[in-house]
């Protein structure tokens, strides 16, 4: 399977002194635009990113909101917004082109024939055209999904959570880990079912992108994954010095445990050189009390004869 693994969207892809795509770029060979859903960037934008990065470098990108929540996919009524997806994708040359349709717009039973309208032959442009349904709170109507199956178009689950239900040769699932927001990062399991998951599906093409607030480190562990057959760290050190690395990021002080456990314990630390777990692993130990730095955490554990 020819796989394309990368994130949604580099603006959190910071390196002092460098530009986010261009540092991203050196890292990653695939990114999904995640900030077309909500603005289309000027032509010379999309342009100055296409040039900011390596030729062999492959976008996907997400369609306008608007599609949906203005034009309620109708072809005559959106035509505006298509020509400048049309345009940004030319620019990007982009491969995939993502259209979210919200749980209520899944509903309409006019909406397999506007998908139709809109996206003759599964694509536009040179893009394949990729319909995720979200949040999916009940099942897709099949009218939908044969709409998806014989337009050829592609559709979108999060594999971490479910298997798509129309098949083809090409797999693109975007990945939380959760059914609503982005506050989870995925443990070493985690990562093998999506693996496990993919090649059980015989596809010839994978594209793999992953959202959430750790997305650029889960990111890499899955191309280590993908790349080796083995499992990478998800920090620089182990132990509690892997926990500090962690907390060191975002954590504010003073504060309490509980509020720790939180905002901290959801995230995936390395407890020796082969094994991953959650924060919460540690943070569960730490005794009730108010703490006015990482270093005080890490005392308190040692204290507790945590290492």
């Amino acid at each position: 399977m020819d796989t394309h693994i990368g994130a949604g969207g580099w603006a959190y892809f910071r390196v002092p002194g460098m530009d986010n795509l261009e540092a991203y770029s050196k890292g990653f060979g695939f990114v999904e635009v995640n900030s077309t859903y909500y603005w289309y960037p000027h032509p010379s934008k999309a342009r100055a990113w296409r040039k900011a990065v390596p030729d062999s470098f492959s976008f996907a990108v997400r369609a306008n909101r608007e599609l949906a929540e203005k034009y309620e996919f109708d072809v005559e009524k959106a035509k505006t917004s298509l020509e400048k997806l049309l345009a940004l994708i030319g620019e990007l040359r982009a491969g995939y082109v993502h259209l979210l349709v919200p749980q209520a717009s899944a509903q309409d039973p006019n909406l397999p024939e506007k998908l139709t309208a809109l996206f003759p032959g599964g694509r536009l442009g040179q893009a394949r055209v990729v319909v995720e349904i979200r949040p999916r709170t009940s099942a897709p109507a099949p009218s939908l999904l044969r709409a998806i199956q014989d337009l050829g178009a592609i559709q979108c689950v999060d594999l971490s959570l479910e298997q798509p239900e129309v098949q083809g040769e090409v797999l693109y699932t975007r990945l939380f880990g959760v059914p609503e927001g982005n506050t989870h990062q995925f443990l070493d399991e985690e990562l093998e079912r999506v693996r496990t998951r993919a090649e059980a599906g015989g596809y010839q093409e994978g594209v793999f992108v992953f959202h959430g607030v750790r997305m650029y480190v889960d990111t890499a562990r899955f191309r280590h994954l993908v790349d080796t057959g083995e499992h990478g760290k998800a920090t620089s050190r182990i132990g509690l010095e892997s926990l500090g690395e962690v907390l060191a990021v975002d954590a504010t002080f003073p504060t309490t445990r509980d509020a720790l456990l939180r905002g901290q314990g959801w995230k995936v630390v390395d407890r020796d050189e082969t094994t991953r777990v959650r924060a919460e692993y540690y943070l569960e130990k730490l005794p009730q009390g108010l703490y006015g730095s990482a270093g005080s955490v890490m005392g308190a554990l040692q204290k507790a004869g945590i290492h």
